[in-house]
């Protein structure tokens, strides 16, 4: 083989050995690499699961046991839990039967979301809610019971958008501005259950432009309204809490102080509850544009949501006889 020939081969393995090791360095990041703008994403909020030996498959009856009940709980979006914000509520067993002191608990401490760091994306955290029981009675044969629980918790979704503005919103778009009124827009949300979607601008009289955007349940899950649970402080639908089924708190913020949002769903305001139907609403605003500059121009906006999320779990035991 000509020296030159061999030369270029050489040089070629070298530059695809460098590529691969700098793409094997890249794999052993411990986050997973995201973009720099916008929020992290996804539509989950909070996991709940039970520790894989608690409680256990079987256990004895007639006071002969002791054994827990764990639920592991891991922050799988965007908004930081703080501590007494998750009520977990044991369903489907007789409290004296099996000796549990309470039924429902809540969190002691606080289960930070995921969060951006760099270029990295780095895990929520997880936190655990523990029960002791020991089942009572004495049975006369092996019975299997099915242990529930109803996990209900605070969570809120921050949702950004670039909304096109001006003096006169119905005056022709020109080259040199830089953006158009009448027209979807792309919108960024924390990793949530409940998201915002299908945003859209457009004009509505010479000054006044509106913004429409849906409020979905992306998740499986229910919805409730941020106040729910606090009077009965358990994690079960009353009759007070079905009235606060499937309601949100949504506030709307803009980084423009003359720039105003009356929503007729929230009463003419910028801020209140709306109800979801069939897991979904759409919002309509209308914007006075009269006290703007005359040249179009970007503006966020900032979409806050506020609810308790609910949602269960369960798992089959065998309360074995003891005899």
């Amino acid at each position: 083989m000509e020296k030159g020939v061999r030369t270029a081969i050489i040089t070629i393995l070298i530059v695809a050995f460098s590529i691969f090791l700098s793409g094997a360095q890249g794999c052993q990041s411990s986050g997973t690499t995201t973009t720099s703008t916008g929020y992290i994403g996804g539509t989950d909020g909070l996991s709940m699961a039970f520790l894989n030996t608690e409680p256990p498959e079987r256990v004895l009856d007639n006071n002969n046991e002791l054994f827990y009940v764990s639920i592991e709980l891991e922050n799988l979006g965007e908004y930081d839990i703080k501590e007494g914000e998750v009520l977990t509520t044991l369903a489907g067993v007789n409290k004296d039967a099996f000796q549990i002191k309470d039924l429902t608990k809540i969190n002691k401490n606080p289960i930070e979301g995921k969060k951006k760091e760099g270029g990295n994306v780095l895990k929520g955290e997880k936190g655990e809610i523990t029960y002791e029981a020991k089942y009572k009675e004495d049975l006369s044969a092996d019975t299997p019971f099915t242990i529930g629980a109803n996990v209900c918790y605070r969570y809120q979704t921050k949702s950004i958008v670039n909304l096109c503005l001006k003096k006169d919103v119905t005056e022709r778009t020109t080259v040199e501005e830089s953006c158009l009124i009448t027209e979807s827009k792309s919108i960024s949300n924390w990793g949530s259950p409940v998201q915002v979607t299908a945003i859209s601008e457009d004009t509505a009289g010479t000054n006044r432009a509106k913004v429409t955007f849906t409020i979905i349940n992306k998740n499986k899950g229910e919805v409730f309204e941020q106040t729910a649970f606090s009077a009965s402080k358990e994690c079960s639908k009353t009759n007070e809490e079905k009235d606060k089924e499937n309601k949100v708190n949504v506030k709307i913020k803009s980084a423009e102080k003359n720039l105003v949002f009356e929503c007729a769903k929230l009463e003419g305001k910028d801020e209140g509850i709306v109800r979801l139907v069939d897991g979904l609403t759409t919002v309509t605003c209308h914007i006075s544009t009269a006290d703007l500059q005359n040249t179009a121009f970007e503006s966020p906006i900032e979409i806050t949501l506020d609810y308790m999320y609910k949602d269960s779990i369960s798992k089959n035991i065998v309360v074995e006889n003891a005899d």
